[in-house]
Formats: structure tokens, C-alpha cells, sequence
């Protein structure tokens, strides 16, 4: 294949995941009081991180956020954005530093470790995005803090309640993909 296809191709795979994993932002299981959701946001960037490696999941997670932002999100400051949107998004594509042994994985039908580096690589990119909702949790919403509790107890359990269920969604949702139809996540096949 030509360079050209090639970089053409890996433009259209990382703006269809993008925008799968906008689409996927809307359909909501619950919603937190004051922000923050389940849904199946992660899954096509993780499986585009397992798929093309960190930086193209990195590229897809930061497109996200921004139109996320562009489309109701909330806005503080220019800091508070970066948090909770360009790298709370963003930073999921790092679960992609375990595409290699997880394509092999995939390629040879392992199902033993094609379930560990799902797991893996969710909880990878869960916590990445765990962590800079609580930074910016702490940074930036403290003043919700209920009175006589800590604020960084408190960013660090409320985010958590709803990036749990989000990054073992995905993970359940990768591991299934990749375990029933493995040749999706080798890009040569």
C-alpha cells in the first residue's frame, strides 16, 4: 500500500473512531449530578489505540474532547478544559503502548491474554482519563465539596463512581470484539 493511502487511511480510521466515541458520549446509562457519565465513550478509542498505537488514540481521544466541549460541555477556564476535555480524553490513547503484544495476541487466538491486555488496556486509559477529572475536580470544583470533607477525598470517590463502570464497560465491550472477531485489531489482515 502507498504511503499516501496509508496516511489517508489512518486519518479516516482515527475521525470515524472519533466520532463513534462522540456518538457513543450520548448514549447515557446514568449521569452524576454535577457532570461526569457511564457510557461507552472509551470503547473506540481503546480499540483505535489497540488497533494503530498511542498516538493515534491519543489524536482521536484529544478530537473528542474538543467537540465534546463544542457541544455542551462546560467551560471554567482555559486550564479546566485542558483537564477535562483535550486530556481527560486524550490521554486514553496511551492504552495503545499495548498494541503490539495485544495484536499478536489477536493474531495467534490467544484468548487468555487477549483478556489481560483488554483489561489492561482499559484500565490504562480509564485511569488516565480518572485522573484528570480528579485533578481538575479538585482544582477546579473544590467549592462543591460537601463541608467537613476533604476535597481531594471527594474528587478522587465522586469521579470514580462513574470511571469504574465507563472503563469495565469498555473493557468488557474490547475484550468481547477482540476475543470474537480478533482481525479487527490487526490492521494488516
Amino acid at each position: 500500500m502507498s504511503q499516501t493511502k496509508s496516511n489517508t487511511r489512518l486519518l479516516t480510521e482515527t475521525a470515524i473512531m472519533a466520532a463513534l466515541s462522540i456518538v457513543l458520549s450520548y448514549i447515557v446509562v446514568f449521569r452524576m449530578p454535577q457532570g461526569g457519565s457511564v457510557s461507552l465513550v472509551l470503547v473506540p478509542l481503546i480499540f483505535l489505540s489497540l488497533r494503530r498505537g498511542p498516538l493515534w488514540g491519543c489524536a482521536a481521544g484529544v478530537i473528542c474532547g474538543v467537540v465534546q466541549l463544542m457541544f455542551g460541555g462546560s467551560f471554567l477556564n482555559p486550564i479546566q478544559v485542558l483537564f477535562d476535555y483535550v486530556l481527560s480524553f486524550g490521554t486514553v490513547g496511551l492504552c495503545g503502548f499495548f498494541a503490539r503484544p495485544f495484536q499478536a495476541a489477536a493474531d495467534n487466538r490467544e484468548h487468555g491474554k487477549i483478556f489481560w491486555y483488554s483489561l489492561a488496556a482499559s484500565f490504562v486509559g480509564g485511569f488516565m482519563a480518572y485522573v484528570n477529572n480528579v485533578i481538575s475536580g479538585i482544582v477546579f470544583y473544590g467549592e462543591y465539596t460537601p463541608k467537613g470533607q476533604s476535597v481531594f477525598a471527594y474528587s478522587t470517590i465522586y469521579n470514580a463512581t462513574y470511571m469504574i463502570p465507563e472503563a469495565l464497560a469498555a473493557m468488557l465491550v474490547v475484550w468481547l470484539l477482540a476475543d470474537r472477531v480478533p482481525k479487527l485489531f490487526v490492521p494488516n489482515k
